[in-house]
């Protein structure tokens, strides 16, 4: 009975040509126009006088379509009404809308007048910030993508501990150790609360090494930190550019399913709490080292190009959390940033804020 309701009223779409041209399916006989399609289908449109049934040329039939496939449900025998103009001069007209309700009068079964319901019986304590599934486009809307920009932190631990908790020379100074990232990532609807982050992007990470006296070296074996005490250091970094994919399954409860008395429609909005833990994996494409110093006075700046042993793949865990329009992030590498005994054994941490 639905798809036979939808069908009927996409037939509105063709009013315009059916009252200037006759064919074998349409025809007209006096003041009642018969649209016939499928095999036992048609559509009755029975007026008073041809300028009534020229009004219809001043109403939206695709809103109206996607206003009732919201509403209509697979109970059989279900009989729907739409009232576009009543005796107080309320219409469904195209692009204005003389009501206070958004222009929709009322659907529903014959007994039920536009009275019986009110404002009230909408959810929209969100401002307006919802979707209704699904209408033309809103199947696209099921995943939905945005461009995000992450800033945050970088650091690393030495089986499960900073290394500035031991003195040693690659201790990272927090300040000024940046991570940054840009990327597309879409967001799907699974069911309920629980939806799939996936996408792409790009990811910038600098160590800054807390001791700006420590050069970072890539000899015939492996990556060292040793302290040059000949000149005056004034900054020490390692940093990498890696293309990253990224799969966080997240319970987004500002995701909700309402009913009333005009159907169930979903709603989605930024307001809620969302929290998640996924993975990513990462591919090098790019590594330097940039050493600062002062030499009798003078500024220098030494920056060398270098895979320096790291790791051409990265992959670990990633947990995000948000409120409104503040999200959080944490990635931790499983792997270590080194090569095997090509480096001391260390794991990538960063976090940061989602942009």
């Amino acid at each position: 009975m639905k798809k036979t309701t939808i069908i009927l009223l996409m037939g509105l779409v063709c009013l315009y040509q059916s009252v200037h041209a006759t064919n074998d399916s349409t025809r007209i006989i006096e003041d009642t126009v018969v649209i016939e399609f499928g095999k036992r289908s048609k559509m009755v449109i029975i007026t008073d006088s041809p300028e009534d049934l020229k009004k219809l040329e001043q109403f939206d039939i695709n809103q109206m379509i996607m206003d009732l496939n919201v509403n209509l449900d697979s109970t059989s025998n279900f009989h729907t009404q739409i009232i576009i103009e009543d005796e107080t001069g309320t219409k469904f007209l195209k692009d204005s809308v003389d009501s206070e309700d958004g222009g929709l009068v009322y659907y529903g079964d014959e007994t039920s007048s536009d009275s019986e319901w009110k404002e009230s019986d909408w959810d929209d304590s969100d401002n307006g910030d919802f979707d209704f599934w699904p209408s033309s486009d809103d199947e696209e809307k099921r995943t939905r993508g945005a461009f995000e920009i992450e800033f945050g932190m970088n650091n690393w631990l030495q089986k499960g501990k900073f290394p500035d908790a031991t003195g040693e020379l690659y201790t990272i100074k927090p300040w000024g150790s940046w991570y940054f990232g840009l990327g597309h990532t879409n967001r799907t609807h699974i069911t309920g609360p629980l939806m799939l982050n996936w996408g792409m992007g790009v990811s910038w990470y600098t160590w800054k090494l807390d001791n700006t006296s420590v050069r970072i070296i890539k000899n015939d074996t492996e990556t060292v930190f040793v302290e040059d005490n000949t000149v005056s250091g004034l900054k020490s970094k390692l940093s990498a550019t890696f293309i990253n994919a990224t799969l966080v399954p997240m319970l987004d409860f500002g995701y909700t399913d309402n009913k009333n008395k005009f159907g169930s429609f979903k709603k989605y909005s930024q307001k809620g709490f969302r929290v998640g833990a996924g993975g990513y994996i990462g591919y090098r494409i790019d590594s330097w080292t940039k050493f600062v110093y002062k030499d009798n006075g003078d500024k220098q700046k030494d920056k060398t190009k270098g895979n320096y042993y790291l790791n051409n793949f990265r992959y670990g865990v990633r947990a995000q959390m948000g409120f409104r329009g503040t999200d959080l992030f944490v990635n931790y590498d499983l792997n270590h940033v080194f090569a095997e005994d090509k480096g001391p054994e260390l794991n990538g941490l960063s976090f940061g804020i989602i942009l």
